[in-house]
């Protein structure tokens, strides 16, 4: 039997766990009775290659994994697959399957079943019943017949940590920039809006068997290790041993981790202080800072002990901090969010993440979303569209704020104009959205200097005394000084006369200076020199204390 699995993910740099994950539980005898083939892609590439390469391999039995972004893809790519060979039987898993799979299935009459839940105990029984289609009685299988719908409920792993490991499988991916690690499974939490939110209890690996796997990945060469875990500080205790293995390792990984701020203990401070710097990339869960928000999403952990974890981390000073925000969280007005966002500027969180509430399958949200007045799409992603709190305007506003603070925030560069706005005028990231909404202004998507030139605009119009740090990080920004900000810098010469100039080199024939001017003897020299750097100046002496990239 050929057994192919439709490997489709959103971009080169991540790959799926979840063939190996299933391989890695079958026997030697049951991996070598059938041809295994892989069929791997992103939701890029052209689906008519896509569907050229299934064909070509002539599978009996095709296997994919859906979630929000491949959805579409993967199913228009089965539907066109489907009218060409009717041979082979479809099966289905992953997250966009924990909820009701009826309306699926009758739309997708070519899909013989999907899975709901974990698949790696049941997998090798799923295997052999391939043969004789028994997998109707399996656990977590959904389908329907002329006899109508049949779901078969939902699939729980008993046993996490007797399962072998993806990376023992053949097709472990160790050739992307990073790879997800499970070190526990289960969610202490009850989060609404997450399909982790049910009462699961947390299974654990022993930091011993972890530590011999992340020697198997030093070996192959891997720099970046996504810890998968729902929220790694759950146990005080076990968070601070594996800082302490993570730091064994330190030259050798990034180690990128979600935290619960509110929940920081004592033991897993003592081991971040020791850590070395830049061996974390830290997720600090915030969502919203509303307690009467995380209440109604049952979300533990109060506001005011999060903002105070969350300036804990940041004041180590060790390592990059990201915090998220949801917009369209029941209960959660256009203003708390605004001043939440506010709030975490102050902080100077590394990035912040503001994205619109998505009412996945299976989560309690999705199931109350009538009953509380939410209103979301039906299609992939499922992203809210209007709750008793905040109209679909607000939110379409919500989704300027976040373009913002990719943008301008989530740049170090010009983090310090944004934060030097907030500090003369907190409503000054809801002036610069209204400001782009009356223009029509659109930042992602478009070049540098286009979206330089739109803030450019505001500040002259808003905070004319914020034009001069606009020029400094147009011009560190690498822009020319030819056109827009970089207009209104200084060519430096040496002649009679001149100011000084603090970073001037005699020895350096080749190079020229500019100079911005902040009023009195405050000044900005940068040094531009194209043997070293075309575009960018190659020292700065900053009066704001701008560092280069």
């Amino acid at each position: 039997m050929i057994i192919l699995w439709l490997d489709i993910n959103s971009s080169y740099s991540h790959s799926s766990l979840a063939l190996p994950s299933l391989h890695s539980q079958l026997s030697k005898e049951q991996k070598e009775k059938h041809e295994w083939r892989v069929v791997q892609g992103t939701t890029n590439n052209d689906r008519n290659q896509i569907i050229s390469l299934i064909i070509k391999e002539k599978p009996d039995v095709i296997l994919s994994t859906l979630w929000l972004f491949n959805h579409k893809f993967v199913t228009e790519v089965l539907t066109v697959y489907s009218c060409i060979c009717k041979k082979s039987k479809i099966f289905l898993g992953g997250p966009e399957f924990l909820g009701n799979n009826n309306q699926f299935l009758e739309q997708n009459p070519n899909i013989t079943a999907v899975f709901r839940g974990e698949g790696e105990e049941i997998f090798p029984n799923f295997i052999d019943s391939l043969e004789d289609d028994s997998w109707r009685d399996i656990r977590g299988f959904c389908h329907t017949d002329s006899s109508g719908y049949h779901d078969n409920g939902e699939c729980i792993t008993e046993d996490f940590c007797s399962l072998k490991f993806p990376e023992e499988s053949e097709f472990f991916s160790f050739d992307k920039p990073f790879v997800q690690l499970e070190t526990s499974r289960g969610c202490f939490n009850t989060c609404a809006f997450c399909v982790s939110g049910k009462k699961q209890k947390v299974i654990d690996l022993d930091t011993e068997t972890i530590e011999k796997r992340l020697h198997v990945f030093a070996k192959n060469k891997i720099k970046e290790i996504r810890i998968l875990d729902r929220t790694f500080n759950a146990n005080d205790k076990r968070a601070a041993e594996l800082l302490h293995l993570f730091s064994k390792f330190q030259g050798v990984f990034n180690f990128h981790l979600e935290v619960h701020p509110a929940l920081i203990g004592p033991q897993t401070k003592s081991a971040i202080e020791s850590l070395p710097e830049g061996l974390l990339h830290v997720e600090a869960g915030i969502q919203s800072l509303r307690d009467h928000v995380l209440q109604k999403c049952q979300r533990k952990g109060d506001s005011s002990r999060s903002t105070e974890g969350l300036k804990y981390l940041k004041s180590i000073n060790k390592f990059e901090i990201h915090a998220d925000l949801i917009a369209g969280l029941p209960d959660y007005s256009y203003k708390d969010l605004y001043d939440d966002l506010i709030s975490l500027m102050k902080i100077e969180c590394d990035e912040i993440q503001l994205e619109l509430l998505k009412l996945l399958p299976g989560t309690q949200l999705r199931n109350s979303a009538n009953e509380i007045g939410i209103k979301y799409s039906p299609l992939p992603p499922y992203e809210v569209l209007e709750t008793t709190s905040i109209s679909f305007s607000e939110l379409s506003d919500s989704m300027i704020l976040s373009e913002i603070t990719d943008v301008f925030y989530n740049d170090s560069l010009w983090r310090y104009l944004i934060t030097s706005m907030l500090k003369i005028n907190h409503l000054s990231i809801e002036e610069l959205k209204e400001f782009l909404k009356s223009s029509s202004y659109k930042l992602k998507g478009n070049s540098l200097e286009y979206k330089c030139s739109v803030l450019d605009k505001f500040i002259k119009e808003h905070y004319p005394a914020l034009m001069p740090l606009v020029t400094e990080l147009w011009l560190i920004n690498g822009l020319s000084t030819n056109k827009g900000a970089g207009l209104r810098a200084h060519r430096w010469k040496q002649i009679e006369g001149a100011i000084e100039n603090p970073i001037y080199d005699p020895q350096k024939r080749e190079s020229h200076y500019y100079h911005i001017d902040f009023g009195g003897q405050n000044r900005t020299w940068l040094e531009y020199n194209k043997s070293e750097n075309q575009y960018r100046p190659v020292r700065i002496l900053s009066h704001n204390a701008i560092k280069l990239k």
